[in-house]
């Protein structure tokens, strides 16, 4: 069987067939991501002001998250939990990174993080430092930087944002 394909019905999203019959109820306010192969078949779907991975079922695979970014060719996506932590400090377990399963790939206590680039990821520690970590979830460079571009300056990679 195909992807499901996006359907709305008045303000709300959800995914049908090709002969329009719902697969998935329109109960998302927007589609970020279809269902792709790049995606893993996975949909990325936003619920009021956040977003999380579906499955073609309409089953979530990850917690809601303020921000989540695209697969890796790896398979890895990076969720952020509460956008609002990099400025309050409160939690060292704000970032997930999850495979196309919702499984943790590997665990590391930060406060946020960006996307991977060339299988690094810039990523913000309680001691307000940044580090890099591979595909792997190795520190490439220790959080020791108090600017993030600095970190990308080290390993030579320019750094663009996935907003």
């Amino acid at each position: 069987m195909k992807n499901p394909i996006p359907y709305r019905n008045s303000d709300k999203w959800g995914f049908s067939n090709s002969e329009k019959e719902m697969l998935i109820d329109c109960i998302y306010d927007d589609i970020v991501f279809p269902f792709t192969e790049e995606n893993f078949n996975l949909a990325l779907v936003k619920i009021g002001s956040k977003f999380c991975w579906i499955n073609s079922i309409g089953q979530q695979i990850c917690p809601l998250s303020d921000k989540i970014t695209p697969f890796t060719s790896k398979e890895i996506s990076v969720l952020i939990l509460d956008d609002n932590n990099f400025n309050t400090l409160q939690s060292t377990k704000n970032c997930l990174f999850i495979n196309s399963l919702g499984e943790k790939v590997f665990d590391i206590d930060a406060i946020t993080s960006n996307s991977f680039q060339n299988d690094l990821c810039i990523v913000y520690f309680s001691n307000k430092k940044y580090g890099v970590i591979n595909s792997l979830g190795e520190f490439v460079l220790e959080p020791e930087y108090e600017d993030y571009l600095k970190a990308w300056e080290k390993i030579g990679k320019p750094y663009r944002d996935w907003e």
